[in-house]
């Protein structure tokens, strides 16, 4: 009686279904890094559109909302809007001549993207005749 020959190595079927597996893991992997990819990048835009916020509010006073109450603009990829409204104002005491009245005015910088904003707000308090 011939013995049977003995086998080495790996049959087709084994390899197709190690490939297989191999291919859903690797899947699973490449869609995770791709979706944190695109997170990164969206925690990105809005790290510079907060930054670019921040410094419009910062310039409100100093060029931008001089003698206009807004103000618009493009920079860096993003469009920009600075708005200056006053608040309504309390019921307050009778005023002497020529004593400045004290008004509160909201500032808001929105910055926009196309696929989202960001908008900052604070309040300046000044006083007009």
């Amino acid at each position: 009686m011939a013995e049977p020959a003995n086998r080495g190595g790996f049959g087709l079927i084994e390899a197709v279904v190690t490939l297989a597996v191999l291919g859903i893991v690797l899947g699973g992997a490449f869609a995770t890094t791709g979706s944190s990819l695109g997170v990164a990048e969206r925690a990105r835009r809005e790290l510079a559109m907060a930054a670019l916020a921040e410094s419009l509010l910062e310039r409100a006073g100093l060029d931008l909302l001089v003698e206009e109450t807004v103000a618009e603009g493009r920079a860096e990829g993003f469009d920009w809007r600075l708005e200056r409204t006053p608040m309504p104002e309390p019921e307050a005491r009778p005023l002497r001549p020529g004593e400045p009245r004290p008004r509160l005015w909201r500032i808001e910088a929105r910055v926009e993207d196309g696929r989202g904003g960001f908008s900052l707000a604070t309040f300046e308090l000044a006083f007009s005749p």
